[in-house]
């Protein structure tokens, strides 16, 4: 948890908050949007995940930290973004749907964390990774224009 918070969130939320346009790296210490349609309170659920609001009311969930096929069924999206944490270690997914029933899930990038301020200046070596990250993000996390083939 310390590694956590004092590591990896302040790399997640610098990639990923946007408020200006209502998307914001939230923990989430509840289930998702997603798990209280289905009632999977049981299920394991994503400790992050970066959510887009609607006013005062959160509206679509676009990346979990988890692996999401239930997310991109209910939402609709072209894709969604899953992370995964490990250590220092942050493996970023891309969950999509080409095709009817065809799910795949895409390894995007593996970024590591430096773990000082004397490894810091490693971070220039992550940098193109952490583009296509955020590229295929900008790109994908976003309702499919034919939501009813999707659905």
């Amino acid at each position: 948890m310390e590694l956590c918070s004092s590591v990896v969130d302040p790399f997640l939320t610098g990639l990923f908050d946007d408020p200006d346009n209502g998307v914001y790296l939230r923990w989430i210490d509840e289930t998702t949007l997603t798990a209280k349609k289905a009632d999977i309170s049981s299920r394991p659920r994503p400790d992050r995940c970066i959510t887009k609001s609607g006013g005062v009311k959160w509206t679509s969930s676009l990346a979990y930290a988890t692996f999401c096929k239930e997310a991109l069924d209910e939402q609709l999206f072209k894709g969604i973004l899953a992370i995964q944490v490990i250590g220092r270690a942050v493996m970023f997914y891309v969950h999509a749907l080409p095709g009817q029933s065809l799910y795949t899930l895409i390894s995007l990038a593996r970024v590591r964390i430096p773990d000082s301020l004397e490894t810091l200046p490693s971070m220039v070596t992550e940098v193109p990774a952490i583009l296509k990250v955020l590229d295929v993000f900008d790109r994908l996390c976003v309702p499919a224009s034919q939501s009813e083939v999707i659905a």
